[in-house]
């Protein structure tokens, strides 16, 4: 069944990120969504244009950090038409965390401190790492960053991104992830990397971005080839890895 989007509006949005610790504590202590209304009356939502089905989240598996994949393929699968202007818009993601999200955002990430809403309800900082944080466009943006359409199972790179969450860390925030090639180029070529032997840790990927950002800086890197690109990746790899 399909339905409109909708997205809290500015001045309850400013209520909620004012008062960030009575927040917490309504959440914490509410079984219900009662207190949304009592804080910010009924009209808090405004409906968009955007039409999704309903989201359906996988909320079953005993450690809820497993169920980040699967609600990931079926949030982009729903909301696939958003376009990036709309996915960074916090106001949609927090209206989501209000609505059809509320009960996931409790189960995936509990409400046992403050900053569990500070980081996974709204927005905490004004850089792209925001995305990542929430707990909401997280699960769009990773899809986003790696479904490539072209493949038969297009959620091939996403599958591989969940087990190395390293590699989108590092580039959600760098202007390289506009690049749909450059991504693209990067995933495949840490898998091929680690298929043939090669292991990473943060230290390898910290230094890897930081090159390919340096190569970025003397070259436009959408002007190499695929196959360019993955060679660079790869080979870099495997010498950031010898000289650990």
């Amino acid at each position: 069944m399909k339905m409109r989007i909708k997205y809290i509006k500015d001045e309850p949005l400013a209520i909620l990120k004012n008062n960030q610790k009575i927040v917490y504590n309504m959440i914490a202590s509410s079984s219900n969504q009662n207190w949304i209304q009592q804080l910010l009356g009924d009209n808090y939502l405004a409906e968009s244009k955007i039409n999704i089905e309903n989201l359906d989240f996988n909320m079953i598996e005993k450690n809820p950090i497993d169920s980040d994949l699967v609600n990931a393929k079926m949030i982009y699968t729903q909301m696939r038409n958003l376009n990036e202007t709309q996915a960074i818009d916090e106001r949609l993601w927090v209206g989501l965390a209000l609505t059809s999200g509320y009960e996931y955002l409790l189960y995936r990430w509990g409400m046992d401190k403050e900053t569990r809403f500070q980081y996974r309800w709204i927005f905490y900082t004004e850089n792209r790492r925001k995305l990542f944080y929430h707990g909401l466009s997280r699960l769009w943006w990773f899809a986003h960053l790696s479904y490539d359409a072209s493949l038969n199972n297009p959620f091939e790179l996403t599958e591989f991104a969940f087990k190395n969450p390293q590699i989108l860390e590092n580039m959600i925030y760098r202007n390289i992830s506009n690049s749909k090639i450059v991504r693209h180029s990067i995933i495949r070529a840490v898998m091929n990397f680690e298929k043939d032997g090669g292991r990473t840790n943060s230290f390898i990927f910290d230094k890897l971005f930081k090159e390919i950002s340096l190569l970025g800086g003397i070259c436009i890197l959408d002007s190499f080839e695929d196959s360019e690109l993955q060679k660079y990746v790869y080979t870099t790899l495997f010498r950031l890895q010898e000289n650990m």
